[in-house]
């Protein structure tokens, strides 16, 4: 035998009709968007008379210390980094300048200089040789790193 829908769920049932009656009474209207910002406001207001603000001594006092952290921790910041940058330069980390490439340069320099100097009547042997000896160039400084 199957139950009604209004016995399976009585609660639903006493809550429908709980919201009819309140609406009927007006009670579950809300205030309008301007009265709750109105409030909110009057709240914030009253709340701000209650805060007890510090004089001006103790504000010059707090922004002092303030200060006074940040600037100890920039030159704190500051020396961990340099320190490091020591450390790892020793260590062969961190480099400032890349012997790679003065290598190379100068290895170049050295065989456009002998090329010159040969005065080869074939343009196209100089060019090659001139190529294979960069190409070798740029390995040995490689492999001497």
């Amino acid at each position: 035998m199957a139950k009604k829908d209004s016995e399976r769920r009585p609660a639903a049932k006493d809550a429908a009709q709980n919201k009819k009656s309140a609406k009927a009474n007006g009670k579950s209207k809300k205030p309008s968007v301007f009265k709750r910002m109105g409030k909110y406001f009057r709240e914030l207001k009253a709340e701000l008379k209650r805060v007890i603000w510090p004089s001006k001594e103790k504000m010059k006092q707090s922004a002092a210390v303030v200060l006074a952290i940040i600037l100890a921790s920039a030159v704190l910041i500051w020396i961990v980094d340099a320190l490091m940058t020591q450390i790892l330069t020793a260590g062969g980390f961190y480099s400032t300048t890349s012997s790679t490439t003065s290598a190379t340069t100068t290895a170049v320099t050295e065989t456009v200089e002998t090329t010159a100097d040969s005065q080869s009547t074939e343009t196209a042997d100089s060019s090659e040789q001139v190529t294979v000896t960069v190409a070798e160039a740029t390995t040995a400084a490689a492999s001497s790193n």
